[in-house]
């Protein structure tokens, strides 16, 4: 490791790690030197309890002709967190869902994509800048490649509650998860909300 016996100084790239050192001069003005020696936490494998990590959601609406499949929302995974290379990882945990169709509407269906091009106009806005690694978009349209992850399909009315915890894997820094919705004829209102936990 490059940084061990070279460096006097902290280099982390997670600000939440659960170790420290203390050094205390008793109140007197005397300079008081910490060494240590090199320390190193690391996890591996999957995250299967989600006790941990800090809990986020967002939701949006689509109305209309829904035809072609098209963007509800996106969350990316921002590859800079305040002006460091992003180590977190993300994991979505339950999607909500729910549509009312009207005209000749027959059916809706959701798709969840991975890293598709994501047409229109994005425009991503942080969820929160201090604490989290999640930007949201709801202004991007049409979708194409990628990896669609999961497809559901449903009546014209319907509403539902999917975990995902078991269907989609940790999603790495500069990953892109796009929920879609097209409909079968007609016009249609579709609802979704998703929940995720960020790994710090």
């Amino acid at each position: 490791m490059a940084w061990g016996n070279a460096n006097t100084v902290v280099e982390l790239q997670n600000p939440t790690l659960p170790i420290g050192c203390e050094v205390k001069n008793g109140g007197t003005t005397t300079d008081i030197v910490l060494k240590t020696s090199t320390m190193s936490i690391a996890t591996e494998g999957h995250i299967e309890e989600l006790a941990e990590g800090i809990a986020n959601s967002t939701a949006a609406t689509l109305s209309g002709d829904l035809t072609t499949e098209t963007a509800i929302f996106a969350l990316k995974s921002k590859p800079i967190f305040q002006s460091v290379p992003n180590r977190v990882e993300f994991v979505p945990r339950r999607l909500s869902v729910s549509g009312n169709g009207a005209g000749a509407a027959k059916f809706t269906t959701i798709r969840i994509r991975l890293n598709p091009i994501l047409g229109g106009d994005p425009s991503f806005s942080d969820i929160d800048t201090a604490t989290s690694i999640v930007a949201v978009d709801v202004a991007g349209t049409t979708v194409s490649g990628g990896s669609v992850l999961e497809t559901f399909d449903f009546p014209a009315d319907f509403e539902e509650t999917i975990e995902l915890i078991n269907h989609i894997q940790d999603l790495p820094p500069g990953a892109l998860l796009v929920v879609t919705a097209e409909i079968d004829g007609g016009t249609s209102d579709v609802d979704a909300g998703i929940g995720w936990r960020e790994l710090f």
